[in-house]
């Protein structure tokens, strides 16, 4: 509660509601607050610095147990992390029924390992959209995985709102490259949906798939739904170099 008829408004609901009152769980008159893990407040939310200091003192798990418990306190911050498929790709892959209980853990898991939680503890705080700001989707596509940043451009910065990432199953690898990004478009806009519908949309991609579609879709169903898909949104896209994507390919430029 950050306004100042907080404190009357939570008195009158206190009196109200037969509810025993506990002064020291109360928060009057904050700009943020803890909730769930989340510091949220002042039109942005991000990770709780308390909680992702416990998983970045996480010892290197032995077992695949212990590493599906990681990867559940990590899922759980996924949204605050680009590329999140793409960087735990390899410890999902230990979580297979054909891996040992006892996991063969490498040099490439450990890499993995660190720079998830490095990730974690240099996450980017998330911010509320404003109605009537025009939306941006950044995005990357590689050879495991897809990505993409939602965002809002205020001056010359841009404030991420939401991150989402998906690994491919073995099917979607084998796709050609243009058939990666015309799904990483679709699959993004259906992720943002919520926010950027009946919305004007700016979508920077390092490939555009859309003369694809167009030409493709009759001889495809699958490419046919696709483009179907793309016809209800309010959607530009613009070819965007990789250097120069700000949100879904930051991670990469760490590796």
């Amino acid at each position: 509660m950050t306004s100042q008829s907080s404190p009357k408004i939570g008195e009158d609901c206190a009196k109200s509601v037969p509810l025993e009152k506990c002064l020291k769980k109360c928060a009057f008159g904050k700009a943020q607050i803890k909730y769930l893990g989340h510091i949220i407040g002042s039109g942005k939310h991000e990770p709780d610095p308390e909680k992702t200091a416990v998983i970045n003192n996480l010892p290197v798990p032995k077992t695949k147990k212990e590493l599906r418990s990681v990867l559940g306190l990590c899922n759980y911050y996924c949204e605050y992390i680009p590329k999140y498929s793409e960087l735990v790709y390899p410890l999902t892959e230990l979580t297979k029924k054909r891996v040992p209980d006892s996991i063969p853990w490498t040099e490439k898991h450990d890499s993995s390992f660190h720079l998830l939680k490095k990730a974690l503890v240099e996450a980017p705080s998330l911010y509320s959209p404003v109605p009537d700001k025009l939306y941006t989707i950044h995005s990357d596509a590689s050879q495991i995985g897809i990505a993409a940043c939602l965002s809002q451009k205020c001056g010359d910065k841009c404030y991420p709102i939401a991150y989402a990432s998906q690994k491919l199953s073995k099917t979607q690898q084998s796709w050609s490259t243009i058939e990666r990004e015309a799904f990483e478009i679709v699959w993004s806009l259906k992720k943002f949906e919520v926010w950027v519908f009946g919305t004007e949309i700016e979508f920077y991609t390092d490939h555009n798939p859309l003369p694809y579609l167009t030409k493709s879709a009759p001889q495809s169903a699958r490419l046919q739904r696709w483009a179907f898909a793309l016809q209800k949104f309010n959607v530009t896209i613009k070819h965007c170099p990789v250097v120069k994507m700000p949100h879904a390919d930051a991670l990469s430029r760490l590796v």
